[in-house]
């Protein structure tokens, strides 16, 4: 579970959930184009790890692809120098987020690594090119990017607690989340309103908590992971091309 629980993480911090603001007036819920490309700093323990930036783009086939790339800045790339790129292509259901494929590459470090997911929905199966394992598919499986997507559109949706399958290079694991309060948050773009949500390991080895803003369609605006050590990797919003447009949810005008 731990190894799993990592891999999320890697998932999470390779690309960092992004934030971009919509370019004009309120979005209508299941909006998440709108609010990418962006970037966030990554950081373990306080020390500054390196940059994330998601990009989001649909297809004419009407297909999507998030891609996340992720790499070292400032002292952390005297040592490390690796970049990491994901790459998963999804397909809009409504408000679900159906995987197609998924990809991880880990490249100009010292150690070269890249796997990738097949879903094949009609046969009800996923198949990873890691010694071909596979899984039979869960009607909401997720991929280490496309959860992120699902988390957001469930939480546009009015959804305060749900689960997801996830699979990863080796297994499939259920985690689930639920919200616990609001909080009003202070980012480098300001003080913004938002919805705290938590999942914790089935075996207490760690846990995860997500910050989404409540006015810009519940975008995560910081993660947290810690571990059974009390390690704490952090994920803070950066940058973001906008700011005047917001996101108007049913949570809106409950927190001053």
């Amino acid at each position: 579970m731990r190894r799993a629980a990592a891999l999320v993480l890697a998932g999470v911090l390779a690309g960092a959930l992004a934030l971009a603001l919509p370019p004009r007036g309120a979005e209508a819920a299941g909006t998440l184009k709108a609010y990418f490309p962006a970037t966030y700093r990554v950081s373990k323990n306080g020390f500054p790890l390196g940059l994330a930036e998601r990009r989001l783009q649909t297809r004419p086939d009407g297909t999507q692809v998030f891609v996340s790339r992720a790499h070292p800045t400032g002292l952390a790339a005297v040592f490390v120098s690796d970049t990491i790129t994901e790459r998963s292509v999804e397909r809009r259901q409504g408000d679900r987020i159906r995987p197609l494929r998924y990809s991880y590459r880990q490249s100009g470090g010292r150690h070269e690594r890249q796997w990738s997911l097949r879903f094949d929905w009609s046969a009800h199966r996923v198949t990873s090119s890691h010694e071909h394992i596979q899984h039979t598919l869960a009607p909401h499986t997720q991929d280490l990017l496309s959860f992120q997507l699902a988390l957001m559109l469930d939480l546009q949706a009015g959804k305060r607690r749900f689960s997801y399958p996830i699979v990863d290079k080796k297994e499939m694991h259920d985690y689930g989340f639920k919200t616990v309060g609001q909080q009003m948050l202070r980012t480098r773009v300001g003080r913004l309103k938002t919805l705290k949500l938590v999942h914790k390991d089935v075996q207490g080895e760690g846990s995860f908590v997500f910050w989404c803003a409540v006015n810009y369609g519940y975008l995560p605006v910081r993660i947290e992971r810690t571990d059974e050590d009390g390690d704490k990797i952090t994920m803070e919003l950066h940058s973001m091309p906008d700011k005047k447009a917001q996101y108007r949810s049913p949570d809106a005008g409950t927190l001053d």
